[in-house]
């Protein structure tokens, strides 16, 4: 019988992440309810934004500096911290209800909570698993990372709203605190060993100085700066039709909810799919074939994005949301595990959470904008009179929805165009060759 605290290798990542993807769910059920809880008390779905930006906020604003400190300090430490920080909120989110005393305001205070514990927790597991598996593991441990979100997104709506069915909001409170708990008490069995201090890390530097490096190393190696920017523009492509998918759905199938919610949840089991698939395979074998495995996929990811604007039924969004999940999979777990494998362990919480931060940024902004440009342009201009109905009509049809389809082909032809360019980069397509693993530079 192994003891206490001594689980490591991919033993000890399962049990991590069996832990934190049950937390995951957990926190998605309570999400789920937050929502029902507030619209019903409001009926607005300004509240419901404000509450996202009060956890988004907290998070994108502290993630580089939280990503210092993990570096710094003890990894599974915060990691439990930031389990027990988050319980404590629904604690506290359990007894206000249960009091009969809970408003809005506590759900917005507790979201900053939650999204300030989320930007130490994130990178800290992140930069944690490149020290508990082997790195020829690297990709099969990431490839079983993508199973949280999509797992989630499944499992949550449909259980959270069983357990309304039967009881109150209170007890999706008491099964978020149990997932918090199983999260905490699984990660004390790991062992998350200490990174070496790498040349690349000064320890004697402050922490302003030592949060710039997070910005300045991307800086200084082009070859992962180009493939965050590859991955930002063409991630920012697809939001700007992924921004509008419900609205999409709901116009073209004249509000029929049953569709959207089967096109949404057979898309996520792509995702499912896709990270087990590569959990089970374990990755590309031949670094010189992985970065153009990744920009094939990429184009894969777009192109079904297309054809997912293109239809106009129920079958047609499942299996081009399915196959674009898929895909996506396998491009995340693989440049992840890049990541993982070219960046010092002992400064990846910092790196990881300025990528984080680069990729989130934008996502506001653009999701933002996009909704008044299909309420104000998009729509009316694909109506049978419309300025673009001729034009872009016998592609996406003239249609309540014809609008918002023709953003998400738009959106993903931008970021076919990305992948594209970016496969002429020398320095994203040859990576391997250019950049030798940190291990490798010691």
């Amino acid at each position: 019988m192994k003891q206490w605290g001594k689980l490591s290798g991919l033993t000890a990542f399962f049990v991590a992440f069996a832990g934190q993807i049950t937390s995951t769910i957990g926190s998605a059920i309570t999400s789920f309810g937050v929502s029902i809880w507030l619209y019903q008390q409001t009926g607005q779905a300004t509240e419901l934004t404000w509450a996202s930006a009060a956890f988004l906020g907290p998070l994108l604003l502290v993630a580089p500096f939280a990503g210092t400190v993990v570096d710094r300090g003890n990894r599974k430490r915060f990691m439990i911290l930031a389990d027990v920080a988050a319980g404590m909120t629904t604690i506290i989110l359990l007894l206000l209800f249960r009091a009969g005393g809970l408003e809005q305001w506590h759900i917005y205070l507790l979201n900053i909570v939650n999204g300030i514990a989320q930007a130490f927790q994130w990178p800290a597991f992140s930069a944690s698993v490149t020290l508990i598996v082997d790195k020829k593991q690297y990709a099969r441990a990431a490839g079983f990372m993508q199973l949280g979100n999509p797992t989630a997104r499944v499992i949550a709506p449909a259980a959270a709203a069983a357990l309304l069915a039967f009881s109150t909001f209170e007890l999706l409170l008491w099964v978020d605190l149990a997932t918090f708990i199983f999260a905490v008490v699984t990660m004390a069995f790991v062992i998350v060993p200490q990174p070496k201090i790498s040349a690349e890390n000064n320890t004697k530097d402050g922490y302003l100085a030592a949060t710039k490096l997070g910005f300045t190393y991307l800086l200084r190696h082009p070859s992962l700066l180009g493939i965050q920017l590859m991955k930002m523009g063409s991630n920012l492509g697809a939001i700007f039709g992924v921004a509008v998918i419900v609205p999409m759905i709901l116009a073209t199938t004249g509000n029929d909810e049953a569709a959207l919610a089967t096109a949404r949840a057979i898309a996520a089991a792509g995702g499912i799919v896709g990270g087990l698939a590569l959990g089970a395979w374990g990755g590309i074998s031949k670094d010189r074939d992985r970065m153009l495995y990744i920009l094939l996929a990429m184009s894969l990811v777009s192109i079904t994005g297309i054809f997912y604007g293109i239809a106009h039924n129920v079958a047609g969004w499942a299996i081009a949301g399915f196959l674009s999940q898929f895909f996506a999979a396998f491009v995340n777990a693989n440049t992840r595990a890049i990541w993982q494998r070219k960046i010092p362990p002992d400064i990846q919480g910092r790196v990881f959470a300025v990528q984080g931060l680069i990729t989130s940024l934008m996502l506001p902004i653009i999701t933002v904008i996009a909704g008044p440009l299909a309420d104000k342009f998009f729509e009316p201009a694909l109506l049978s009179s419309g300025v673009l109905a001729s034009t872009f009509g016998w592609l996406v049809g003239n249609s309540p929805g014809s609008g918002m389809s023709l953003m998400f082909v738009l959106g993903n032809c931008v970021g076919l165009a990305v992948v594209i360019a970016s496969f002429y980069s020398t320095s994203i397509r040859q990576i391997e060759k250019l950049m030798p693993d940190f291990d490798e530079r010691e």
